[in-house]
């Protein structure tokens, strides 16, 4: 039996291994003995959160950075904005932010958002001095605000973004990498994550894809649907406070796809630096695995974890 595989980490600071939805990219290709193809991606995203804390403000900040990397200025500024309604006295959200809108040509604002942390920030003191003497870019037009989640769906069948499944042995072997993860976050006093079966219609929506377009990424071509986080708001209609996602591809199987496979799996995700941070994010509270095979006996997997 032949088995190829592949691995694709995610990160900037956003891995996209970059290793943040990991914002952006890093493959490489191995036999099977040696690692199974997977791919990691987090993307946390903004939203008001109960308490502040540095590591959540890292992964809001990462993937501000991540939407940046892909040329996706409006999406970071929205981010930022959201961020800064929970933690508006963050230097870095506050920093980023002011950079974007300078960057639009709202001085004023720019301005406006630096002041807040400049008695903290020497940075974002020195940013606010050199912006004296600049004024706003005239807009001949309102500037466009960034899409509301619901508008990702236009055009799009119900099948590109959620697929149920209609296999129940594969909706067990979900269940079970999700045991699997949560085995592996108990080991560290970490919080379990609770299966969500939306989250996986997502996810295995995102693996037939892949099958079906023949193509191996975080970065789907469907227009509207390109990034996990793209995925998850048409989905929800909503911007989660953290998403991130993994991947994983396994070829030649050449049998029935059980237990040994998922566990297989399991275990190439922990073996990758980047893939094994989305399993033990100390801040996400869902995971939703999806799984499609095809009549080879090839896998295609996708681990989604998030917290609304």
């Amino acid at each position: 039996m032949s088995n190829f595989s592949t691995i694709l980490s995610l990160s900037l600071s956003l891995p996209l291994c970059s290793t943040l939805l990991t914002p952006l990219q890093a493959q490489n290709t191995a036999p099977r003995t040696s690692r199974p193809a997977t791919t990691m991606s987090n993307r946390p995203t903004a939203q008001p959160a109960a308490s502040a804390n540095t590591s959540d403000i890292l992964t809001r900040y990462q993937n501000a950075l991540d939407q940046i990397a892909q040329g996706r200025f409006l999406e970071a500024r929205a981010l930022l904005q959201a961020g800064l309604k929970s933690y508006g006295n963050a230097p870095e959200l506050n920093l980023l932010l002011g950079y974007l809108l300078e960057r639009e040509g709202r001085i004023n604002e720019a301005r406006e958002v630096l002041s807040r942390v400049a008695a903290q920030s020497p940075a974002a003191a020195a940013y606010v001095t050199s912006l004296q003497g600049k004024r706003d870019v005239p807009r001949t037009a309102p500037h466009p605000p960034v899409e509301p989640a619901v508008s990702l769906t236009r055009g799009l069948s119900l099948k590109a973004i959620r697929l149920e499944t209609t296999d129940q042995r594969l909706a067990k072997l979900e269940r079970t990498m999700a045991q699997m993860v949560n085995a592996e976050r108990a080991k560290l006093n970490l919080t379990p994550l609770l299966f969500d079966d939306e989250l996986a219609a997502v996810g295995r929506a995102h693996s037939a894809e892949m099958r079906d377009l023949n193509y191996f990424s975080h970065d789907s071509p469907t227009r509207g649907l390109t990034a996990p986080l793209d995925r998850y708001r048409a989905a929800f209609n909503r911007t989660p406070r953290l998403v991130a996602e993994n991947i994983y591809r396994v070829w030649g199987t050449q049998h029935r796809l059980g237990e040994e496979d998922i566990r297989a799996g399991h275990t190439a995700l922990m073996n990758s630096p980047g893939h094994r941070a989305n399993i033990l994010l100390p801040n996400a509270t869902r995971i939703g695995i999806g799984i499609v095979v095809n009549a080879n006996g090839d896998i295609w997997l996708t681990q989604m974890f998030d917290r609304p």
